[in-house]
């Protein structure tokens, strides 16, 4: 039987496992991706939250606004006794004028605590509106557009009112929406219209 030759100078050497070094290096360098990845998906998550709760809030504010606007532009005024229509010395129909709170015929708005009311029994009963209210601000003006500033209202600067200018802010968490908007008593359009200014 005959042998044979091995060649003794270049057996194959077999690859070694990762040695501690590699692994450590390995492992942290995971631990930071995960760690970074985590915080960015956490980041994203609140972003969403807090625009998610904000639009929530913004909805609600402007909901809220635009009932009280429904019933304010309708506030009645009492005609010139033996006038022709339009009467440019209309009275506003305002039981209520201060800076938070507007009552008229049946109806009336205010803001109590965190809360905005809606009344339509004259104050018997209040339903709420909004909740979270931050601050309701109303301001009057009248036909030329002047600021009837002392309020309450006297019983003669109520009759004067022509626009109403309201503001309402909402606070959730950290959050805040504000809504403002202008009104202008739909009863008294025609008087506006046939203003020679």
């Amino acid at each position: 039987m005959r042998s044979t030759p091995i060649a003794t100078g270049s057996l194959p050497r077999r690859r070694s496992a990762f040695t501690l070094i590699e692994l450590v290096t390995a492992m942290s360098v995971g631990v930071v991706i995960s760690g970074t990845a985590a915080s960015l998906i956490w980041s994203a998550s609140r972003i969403r939250a807090e625009t998610s709760a904000r639009v929530e809030l913004t909805d609600t504010a402007a909901a809220a606004m635009e009932q009280f606007v429904r019933y304010v532009r309708e506030i009645g005024q009492d005609e010139c006794p033996g006038a022709e229509p339009p009467c440019l010395l209309g009275r506003a129909q305002i039981q209520t004028a201060a800076s938070n709170e507007i009552r008229f015929g049946d109806h009336g708005f205010r803001r109590l605590g965190g809360t905005l009311q809606l009344t339509v029994d004259q104050g018997a009963t209040w339903h709420v509106v909004a909740s979270d209210v931050l601050n309701f601000v109303l301001t009057y003006h009248d036909r030329s557009g002047g600021m009837l500033s002392s309020l309450p209202l006297s019983e003669t600067d109520r009759h004067k009112v022509r626009r109403i200018h309201a503001q309402l802010e909402l606070a959730r968490s950290t959050s805040i929406a504000r809504v403002r908007t202008g009104i202008y008593l739909r009863s008294f359009l025609d008087e506006m219209q046939s203003d020679p200014q």
